[in-house]
């Protein structure tokens, strides 16, 4: 199947871990995130897909979700590339470290597998959200963060 240029922008997309149930549940949840888009917004994704840093071009998607395990391995050269340039041209990154209930337990530790996959990243400064946030002022209207823990850190450029 080979698909135009512009039906990509169509698509969400999220990081393939190669962890079928971690993707499984990825793949769902983006779904779910297209749906919401689709009631509440003009957007209109057609559908999600999974995506390879290393191999598949990313310049097509706007927002990348990406759930984050704690042995996730280095990225490659290519990959943080690949990422980089992403990045710089305004796609957004959901870094998911999936470990808001291990947080009583960890304190303030240094997720493992985030500092590995962002350590050749161009990561800005990052600060968690105000309670002035254009978030919490736009037509979203967000006050609480939704998830399987509420109200845990969220944090923004």
């Amino acid at each position: 199947m080979r698909l135009e240029f512009d039906e990509f922008y169509q698509y969400e997309a999220y990081i393939k871990t190669g962890d079928s149930r971690r993707d499984s549940i990825s793949q769902s949840a983006m779904e779910g995130l297209s749906d919401a888009l689709n009631r509440r917004t003009t957007i209109e994704p057609v559908g999600v897909r999974g995506v390879d840093p290393e191999v598949d071009p990313l310049v097509f998607y706007p927002f990348l979700y990406w759930p984050v395990t704690r042995d996730a391995p280095s990225l490659s050269p290519k990959a943080a590339d690949a990422l980089n340039n992403f990045m710089a041209s305004g796609g957004t990154i959901l870094f998911d470290t999936q470990d808001a209930g291990d947080q009583a337990f960890l304190g303030n530790t240094q997720h493992p597998g985030l500092a590995r996959i962002t350590e050749n990243l161009d990561v800005p400064g990052l600060t968690q959200v105000p309670e002035d946030h254009v978030l919490t002022k736009s037509f979203y209207l967000i006050q609480v963060y939704p998830g399987r823990w509420a109200n845990g850190p969220v944090w923004v450029d």
